[in-house]
């Protein structure tokens, strides 16, 4: 599968690296986190750091799925027997990401750090020392995606012909259970692993056009420059959260009358939910594809992205709540079928 989001910006003018300062090398103060040295005070020194981190992560989940996929023999009893070493992989590897996505943020904050301590008087220097760490940490967040996107599809696979080898020999029941199983098992990890990813993402472009306007308006504390953002989201996020909790009894009173009139059997919020979900998913996807096609030239796409991703976390939040509810039989058969259908859309577009 390739990447679902491929977030590409116009080249600017970029200068050569900058040295912050003249403090000798100094090493990565939380070395529990990051495995790399760098020199805090030094603008290469940080970015070779990410590229090193980037490349180490990458041939550790290659090793690690090369030797998963010996483990797992040529057989479907040796898949059999080794099963459970699938399910290990995938639980490693997500915490493996969630610590590179935290050393790649550790980084972010020294890297942007440094550009303000060597002034912010010529556009240029700070801006171009900007873009140098944009490009480098999104190229390495690119191959680090497809590494482990390559090594989930690799496993998928071999664990997929393994069992079909044995598709002859197992009850059908048999056969069709060890198959859901597998598959529900790499669907939710992948789904995990990219949802991680995109987090980590957003959490940095984010913290980087927020430090970006900062040095733009000759502001130089990153923490400061953060903080506000922060507390501006957050004031947001409130004006939200009332605005819901208003209309609450609204939506408590008329729950009863709402979930009196089922439709084909199932009640009309869940229907609702389940229709928009799937919409919202081709719409995306469409989204998708057009940016795709532009190549990363069409820069207006790129307003759209943050209200894409926000919309998309929303939408399946919504959808992954009903699976605390308890559903009909109507409503866990259209529920299933919401789900693989959005499954093959995702994988459709991914090929």
């Amino acid at each position: 599968m390739k990447r679902f989001l491929s977030i590409l910006f116009a080249a600017m003018m970029g200068l050569s690296l900058v040295a912050c300062g003249s403090d000798s090398a100094s090493k990565k103060e939380d070395s529990s986190i990051s495995q790399t040295s760098y020199d805090k005070n030094d603008l290469g020194s940080i970015l070779s750091a990410v590229t090193a981190e980037g490349e180490t992560a990458i041939q550790t989940i290659s090793d690690d799925s090369t030797s998963l996929l010996d483990k797992l023999g040529e057989t479907y009893d040796t898949y059999d027997a080794n099963k459970t070493s699938v399910t290990d992989f995938y639980s490693n590897s997500l915490d493996e990401s969630k610590k590179l996505y935290d050393t790649f943020e550790t980084m972010s904050m020294d890297y942007f750090k440094c550009v303000s301590t060597q002034g912010l008087e010529d556009y240029d220097t700070w801006d171009g020392a900007m873009e140098d760490f944009y490009d480098t940490w999104d190229e390495t967040m690119e191959d680090y995606y497809d590494a482990w996107d390559e090594a989930y599809e690799d496993i998928y696979d071999k664990c997929d012909d393994l069992i079909e080898s044995a598709s002859d020999t197992l009850d059908y029941d048999v056969y069709s259970d060890v198959w859901s199983e597998m598959y529900d098992g790499y669907s939710d990890a992948w789904s995990n692993m990219y949802e991680t990813y995109s987090d980590a993402w957003s959490k940095t472009y984010n913290d980087y056009s927020d430090v970006w306007s900062g040095f733009y308006n000759d502001e130089t504390d990153v923490d400061s420059i953060l903080n506000a953002a922060a507390k501006e989201d957050g004031q947001t996020d409130n004006s939200n959260e009332n605005t819901s909790n208003s209309s609450t009894e609204t939506d408590s009173s008329t729950q009863s009358e709402q979930t009196s009139e089922l439709v084909d059997g199932m009640r009309p919020e869940f229907k609702e939910a389940m229709d928009s979900y799937e919409t919202f998913i081709d719409e995306y996807i469409a989204f998708m594809e057009k940016y795709a096609a532009s190549d990363g030239s069409d820069l207006s796409l790129l307003n759209d992205y943050t209200s894409y991703m926000s919309k998309y976390a929303d939408m399946m939040a919504d959808f992954e709540q009903w699976e605390n509810e308890e559903m009909n039989t109507e409503e866990t058969a259209y529920y299933i079928e919401v789900q693989s259908r959005v499954s093959q859309k995702l994988l459709q577009v991914a090929q």
